[in-house]
Order: C-alpha cells, then sequence, then structure tokens
C-alpha cells in the first residue's frame, strides 16, 4: 500500500520505514514532498497527538492517500516541561535546507582557514564545521551570524548560507542548561504516531516515551534532533551514538509506531 508521510524529515522517513517493515507492514512510503509539496503541515495544536493528527490529515487531504504522521520532542524537567511541541523550533522556524547534526556553515562561493575548523561538502558546497572551543552568536544588527574559533579568528558567511536548524536548536538547549547540576538536567522524549485514512475513515494514534539526561556538550554523529545531547543512562551512551536498529529498539518514536504498526496490523482491511 502506499502511504504518505506528513514530514520532510528523511532521517524519520527511513526510520519509519523500519519500524513498520519490522512490524509485517512493508508500505511503500513516500515523502510529503514527492506528492503534494505545496502542502504547509501546519503545526498549531498544543499537544503532540494534537499535531500529529493534524499533520496526517493535511496531507492525506493533498495527496489522496493514507497517512502516516508523527509528532515529537524533548521535554525538560527542570524547564518545565518545555520546550514540548515547540521542539522543532525553539531556535526560531525550521529552514528547508536540511537538518544535519553538525554546526555547519555552508557558503556556495567562499570557506575559511582551515586550520579554525574542519572543511567539507555539504550539498555540494564547501562547508566549515567550528573546531571545539567555538561558538555562534548574533552579531550587529542581529541578521549575519558569525562563527568565531577559540583563536579569535572568524568567519561570516556569505548571502546563501545557513546554520542548520538542528544546531540551533542544540545551541540554545544548552545555553537554557547552563550551570544546571547533572542530577537536575532529566529529561525525555515523547511522541505521537498517526495513521490516518479517509476513505476507510480511520484515525490511529499511539504515544510512546524514551527517558534520560541531557550532557553539557554533544557525543556522537548519528541521528538528529537532540540526539547529540540525550543521554540514555542504561546503555552510558547518547541517541545519537547508537546504531539505527538499537535506536528502533528503544527510541519514543520507536515505542510510539511499534504501537501504532501492531494496532494496524489486527485491521485485515488496512493490511
Amino acid at each position: 500500500m502506499r502511504v504518505v508521510v506528513a514530514s520532510r524529515n528523511r532521517h524519520k522517513l527511513r526510520e519509519i520505514g523500519v519500524l513498520l517493515a519490522d512490524a509485517g507492514l512493508p508500505w511503500d512510503l513516500v515523502a510529503i514532498d514527492e506528492v503534494a509539496p505545496a502542502c504547509a503541515l501546519v503545526e498549531d495544536e498544543p499537544s503532540f497527538a494534537g499535531n500529529a493528527l493534524s499533520k496526517a490529515r493535511q496531507a492525506a487531504a493533498a495527496s489522496g492517500l493514507p497517512a502516516l504522521a508523527d509528532d515529537s520532542g524533548i521535554e525538560v524537567d527542570v524547564l518545565g516541561g518545555a520546550p514540548g511541541v515547540y521542539s522543532a523550533r525553539w531556535s526560531g522556524e525550521p529552514s528547508r535546507v536540511g537538518s544535519g547534526r553538525a554546526l555547519l556553515a555552508a557558503d556556495h562561493r567562499a570557506r575559511p582557514s582551515e586550520a579554525s575548523g574542519e572543511v567539507g561538502q555539504v550539498g555540494g558546497r564547501r562547508a566549515w564545521e567550528p573546531s571545539q572551543g567555538s561558538h555562534i552568536s548574533r552579531v550587529g544588527s542581529g541578521r549575519a551570524l558569525l562563527a568565531a574559533d577559540h583563536r579569535g579568528r572568524a568567519w561570516e558567511p556569505s548571502q546563501g548560507s545557513h546554520i542548520s536548524d538542528d544546531a540551533r536548536n542544540n545551541q540554545k538547549m544548552l545555553r537554557e542548561l547552563a550551570g544546571v547540576p547533572t542530577e537536575k538536567r532529566t529529561a525525555r522524549y515523547r511522541c505521537a504516531a498517526v495513521f490516518v485514512d479517509p476513505a476507510r475513515g480511520l484515525e490511529i494514534v499511539r504515544t510512546g516515551a524514551c527517558e534520560g539526561r541531557l550532557l553539557e556538550s554533544p557525543r556522537g554523529t548519528g541521528g538528529f534532533g537532540y540526539d547529540p545531547l540525550f543521554f540514555i543512562e542504561s546503555l552510558g551512551r547518547t541517541m545519537a551514538e547508537i546504531a539505527l536498529a538499537e535506536k528502533n529498539r528503544l527510541s519514543h518514536r520507536a515505542a510510539a509506531f511499534r504501537e501504532l504498526a501492531q494496532a494496524l496490523a489486527q485491521l485485515n482491511s488496512v493490511r
């Protein structure tokens, strides 16, 4: 069965596909941009379940296909549960350029000195990952982003550059938790997963959670979102340091979609 996923996050699409296949539902999943790129996927509900339902309904209406959606985020105890439903856009509305883990400034024309950071390719453009001890800050009127390293050298990205959404959110998290002791940095990932099929009158919602705490610096190169900061005590590793197979065993999204897949598998008319 062909199903649209109400998301523009390719990492998420891959995770969902693996989870459904493991549950015996090897569906043909397509991203929303493949079938309805103009669909805005508005998220304006106060809960994860509300947002997931809203996105799935929008995707189904725009594409004419059954739809899967989820809404997930991180709840930090010392911040009163924030950022919650605002996790993906905590530091501002997400761009549609990508959401890599690294703090990257990509420029189509020039690059800084390689001595001030790591230079590589991102989307066919030169990219700079600040070296250890680097920081980003707003300068002047706030329109420009300055990336400066610990030696005082700096590079201001030219027009067309970007800083990844995940990086900006993680930097904000570290600022908000500055000085907070380890025992008070507890948090949880929470997810609501939804399947909507208007043709059959189906709307199914399931939820999942994963407990952990937030580190004072990122670790790992996998995953996305707050994964490099989210430390799982039982594993002694962050969510970004574990393989996808292990993540699909214990993550909040895995728990929610596992429950959803089990519910769907019981509906012969859906399988």
